[in-house]
């Protein structure tokens, strides 16, 4: 349910008017998609600790998704047409969360201070977010976004409390893993719609096999190493995983986009251009910023990877055709590829891991 929903967000950037793209859903993207996100992010933190696979959390498992689900239903324009019914469903997922955490909070003598305080933050950004459903734009948008920060900050202090119960790594880090792969697959849908949706020529196909080059270079890169994750005790609570991911699946959505604007060929470089530098930075800030925390030993080497790949695909946005600037930010990945393997994955950081883990 959650990746429908992403994808209904995503689609929107398909849209074009005049060769220009829609920016109304440009802004939409994130606003839309963050909440999504954190419904996502949220539960999976509670799953993570507290889930048992009862019959209970299996219950309310089914109904958020239902919650969502229909919320999915709202997304791509709905959010400024029917406000109040989005904002309902949102408040409705947040009380059920801010429930789980109240029976742990009953059942769960060990936990009690630490799941009184997640509900807690949970009432505080949802209160806050709620008030946006009685303000008009754009200061409803900034009540509602400002809730989720203010969940997102609560849950990252209070999770530092030495009585935080730990995560299990290894599951977040799948759990992630899972819901990135799956949107790999729903870009490569995309591109082949867009193949099925234009006269093919030299052009277009050359399009089409450099975005299949470029997803495939995304999943490389992600998946190289994600595993390694579980390895270090820097990331004691997940947040760190957690909260990047929002960065690396805004990203991987616009990316989506790019490739089949570049098959088409239907904008403007100038929105072309946008698309390719901010989606190519959410990308790479969401993929790094996990590793950069927790792998000191790393730190220089993507400090490099990071500014080089990015100054590319900047350059080659600049390029005359969307196919060329395709190309382009393609070639900043494979070079990603090629120096993680040469110069990264190549240091050894046994000794770092066994002495602070």
């Amino acid at each position: 349910m959650f990746v429908a929903a992403i994808s209904v967000v995503t689609h929107n950037l398909l849209g074009v008017h005049g060769s220009h793209l829609d920016h109304g859903h440009a802004w939409l993207y994130p606003l839309e998609i963050f909440p999504v996100w954190w419904i996502w992010a949220s539960q999976i933190m509670f799953d993570n600790r507290f889930d048992t696979d009862g019959r209970g959390n299996r219950l309310v498992s089914l109904v958020i998704m239902l919650l969502v689900a229909t919320m999915a239903t709202l997304l791509g324009g709905g959010w400024a047409d029917q406000t109040g019914l989005f904002i309902g469903f949102y408040i409705a997922t947040r009380l059920l969360l801010a429930f789980q955490y109240r029976w742990v909070s009953n059942h769960v003598a060990v936990c009690t201070r630490f799941a009184r305080r997640m509900g807690l933050a949970v009432i505080l950004g949802t209160a806050l977010s709620s008030l946006s459903y009685f303000l008009d734009s754009p200061f409803r948008e900034i009540a509602f976004q400002a809730g989720i920060f203010l969940e997102m900050i609560c849950v990252a202090m209070w999770s530092k409390d030495k009585d935080a119960p730990p995560v299990h790594k290894e599951h977040l880090v799948e759990r992630a893993g899972l819901l990135s792969i799956i949107l790999l697959g729903e870009s490569v849908i995309n591109l082949v719609s867009a193949l099925r949706e234009h006269t093919w020529d030299s052009w277009s196909l050359s399009a089409a096999v450099t975005g299949f080059v470029m997803l495939g270079s995304i999943w490389w890169v992600y998946f190289d190493t994600y595993d390694r994750l579980g390895e270090t005790k820097r990331l004691r609570n997940g947040l760190v995983v957690l909260y990047s991911h929002s960065l690396f699946i805004m990203g991987l959505g616009i990316l989506a986009s790019l490739i089949a604007h570049a098959v088409r060929n239907d904008i403007i470089m100038a929105d072309y251009r946008f698309l390719a530098i901010s989606g190519m930075t959410l990308l790479y800030l969401g993929k790094q910023i996990q590793y950069f925390v927790a792998f000191p030993p790393f730190r220089k080497n993507i400090l490099i990877n990071t500014t080089v790949c990015i100054g590319i695909t900047t350059a080659s946005a600049f390029l005359p055709r969307p196919e060329l600037a395709l190309m382009g930010a393609t070639a900043g990945l494979l070079f990603y590829v090629y120096s993680n393997m040469r110069w990264t994955l190549t240091k050894d950081v046994s000794a770092y891991l066994e002495s602070h883990g």
